[in-house]
């Protein structure tokens, strides 16, 4: 997962699995609702597809962010990757363009990089890349914080609705007494903050 169980119960401050949902479950229900939000998975993801040339010197490719660009080849000819560059989730062709129609295949590699409870567990990138290592290549940055946040906001809300307690939870703070909330499953109010990093439509 993206983000760790030990993130999730360091934010919650439950440390034992009550009722008969793990944590995971929360994170994982989370991570999709975030995921569904801005209109591509955060999990790195290995992509080989083909777009249509627009005439200009970018293209819109399916996810970002865009961390290696392993093909692109414009009507079956291959092209030197070095002269492309990315930009969120276009593709841009430094000095050229992508002529109107033509058949752009583009092989590249988006997401983010799983988070560890250790930072001695954090993956070493390779320093060489070979056909074989495309597939489990490390790359990419780390979850913005932004968004690990988001995803342990929504996971926290989820938990709280467990055990048939759907719409409200409570929380004691002992000699003060205790408070009762009211809990909505319409997450746009969480969401709002990350929508700088929805994919645009076009």
């Amino acid at each position: 997962m993206l983000v760790s169980l030990k993130s999730f119960r360091d934010y919650t401050g439950v440390f034992s699995d009550e009722g008969n949902s793990s944590p995971s479950l929360y994170l994982q229900t989370a991570t999709q609702i975030v995921e569904s939000y801005l209109g591509y998975p955060l999990n790195m993801m290995l992509y080989d597809k083909t777009y249509r040339g627009t005439g200009t010197n970018e293209i819109q490719l399916n996810s970002k962010p865009i961390n290696i660009i392993y093909k692109v080849a414009i009507d079956g000819r291959l092209q030197d990757t070095e002269n492309f560059y990315s930009d969120n989730e276009y593709l841009i062709f430094d000095g050229g363009i992508f002529p109107a129609g033509s058949t752009i295949n583009v092989v590249y590699k988006t997401g983010y990089r799983e988070e560890h409870d250790d930072p001695a567990d954090e993956p070493i990138p390779e320093p060489r890349l070979t056909k074989e290592d495309i597939e489990t290549e490390v790359c990419g940055s780390v979850l913005p914080y932004l968004i690990k946040m988001t995803i342990l906001r929504i996971a926290a809300l989820l938990q709280s609705e467990a055990d048939n307690n759907i719409g409200t939870t409570s929380r004691s703070f002992g000699e003060s007494g205790s408070r009762t909330f009211v809990s909505y499953t319409n997450y746009e109010k969480w969401l709002q903050p990350i929508s700088g990093y929805r994919l645009l439509r076009i």
